[in-house]
């Protein structure tokens, strides 16, 4: 099972959180790994065709359209240009009670 960050608001909250946490261990310089489960460094040394590495985990997330790496001060970010662009991560989380599917019977 996929997430699509930009359609989730709470696994978005969860991302924000992770990489508020990982920018603070950055910038101390040191990067705290207990509890950690997936680190993504966004950096073109860690992009493999559609495929971005979990640097820490094994949990690689898709590149899904052409978001491309762009430099930024902590290393390497995603630019987004649009939609189909965004990155789809595992599930590595259990979020919420239970998933949204929309069906459409034809009838």
């Amino acid at each position: 099972m996929q997430i699509n960050v930009r359609s989730q608001p709470t696994a978005k909250l969860v991302m924000n959180l992770i990489c508020f946490f990982i920018s603070t261990a950055v910038l101390s310089n040191e990067l705290v790994t207990d509890g950690l489960v997936s680190y993504y460094t966004f950096d073109q040394a860690n992009i493999d065709g559609k495929k971005l590495k979990d640097v820490f985990g094994d949990k690689p997330g898709t590149i899904v359209g052409a978001p491309k790496p762009v430099p930024r001060h902590l290393g390497e970010a995603m630019e987004f240009g649009g939609s189909p662009d965004c990155i789809e991560f595992p599930r590595i989380l259990k979020i919420g009670t239970s998933q949204r599917v929309k069906s459409h019977s034809g009838k």
